[in-house]
C-alpha cells in the first residue's frame, strides 16, 4: 500500500508529533485511517494493516504505566526487599 516514500512520511508525522486523525495517541487503527487519506483510495483500510505499517516503519504505542498512587514508599519497598532475602 505504501511505497518506500510512503513509510518515510508515515515515520515523519508518527516521530514529528503531528496529532493523528482524531486526536489523542497514534495507533493501529490511526495509521490505517492515515493511510486511507494518503493514498485516497475507496478502498477502507483495515486497522490490522495499520498496525503492522506502525511495526513495519519500527514504531509501537508507547503507554505509560499509571503510578499505584497507594503504594508503598521507599522505606516499605526495602524492608519488603529485606524480607525476601
Amino acid at each position: 500500500m505504501l511505497d518506500e516514500e510512503g513509510q518515510a512520511e508515515l515515520r515523519e508525522a508518527l516521530a514529528g508529533g503531528t496529532p493523528p486523525p482524531g486526536g489523542g495517541m497514534w495507533s493501529g487503527p490511526k495509521v490505517a485511517r492515515w493511510i486511507e487519506e494518503k493514498i485516497g483510495s475507496q478502498k477502507k483500510v483495515h486497522a490490522q494493516r495499520g498496525w503492522e505499517y506502525l511495526r513495519k516503519v519500527g514504531m509501537s504505542p508507547q503507554v505509560p504505566r499509571p503510578s499505584n498512587a497507594k503504594g508503598a514508599d521507599p522505606s516499605e519497598r526495602e524492608a519488603f526487599k529485606k524480607v525476601l532475602r
